[in-house]
């Protein structure tokens, strides 16, 4: 390679270069690698409704098929559900200790059910009147559950596509 260099100033040029990239290369490699702060349930559990909301908020004004988005949007409701208790369940729970103290499993205080992350979420959405308190939003999400559970076996069983061929859901199959 050198012998193709005319110039003793450029064959002085190339080896600069060469050796300052070599530098680079060596920093890129020692440089700590960059990482991104690990997603929590709780906010995995908040970008999936709030995709599924969206979706729910675009396509409930379609007048053709109204109670079809609402089966679609509890059946994602409910598989979400199942999938983070499941999760959940797989987790080592952290070892009791016998000593009554507040416990401190999560940064916000105690450790909370996974009915209170989807209410919490969902609170705006499941107040419908106002004076209704938090107790009543979770007592109807409790009342979702159901259809949605029903949905969800419908969609995992047969495509979303079924609930244009059922004029009505029962609650429980």
């Amino acid at each position: 390679m050198l012998s193709r260099i005319p110039s003793p100033e450029l064959a002085n040029l190339w080896h600069y270069l060469r050796s300052q990239r070599a530098t680079l290369l060596e920093g890129l490699e020692k440089a700590p690698a960059i990482t991104e702060p690990r997603e929590t349930a709780a906010d995995r559990i908040k970008r999936l409704l709030a995709r599924y909301q969206a979706q729910y908020d675009v396509l409930s004004s379609d007048d053709y098929f109204p109670d079809l988005y609402r089966r679609l949007y509890l059946a994602n409701i409910h598989g979400l559900k199942e999938q983070e208790s499941k999760n959940r369940q797989r987790r080592p729970r952290p070892k009791r200790d016998r000593k009554r103290q507040k416990t401190t499993d999560t940064p916000k205080g105690a450790r909370r059910s996974l009915n209170d992350d989807f209410v919490d979420f969902l609170l705006p959405q499941l107040l419908q009147k106002e004076g209704e308190t938090r107790r009543d939003a979770k007592q109807r999400f409790e009342n979702w559950m159901p259809l949605g559970r029903t949905c969800s076996k419908l969609v995992k069983e047969f495509g979303a596509g079924i609930f244009l061929r059922l004029p009505d859901i029962p609650d429980e199959t």
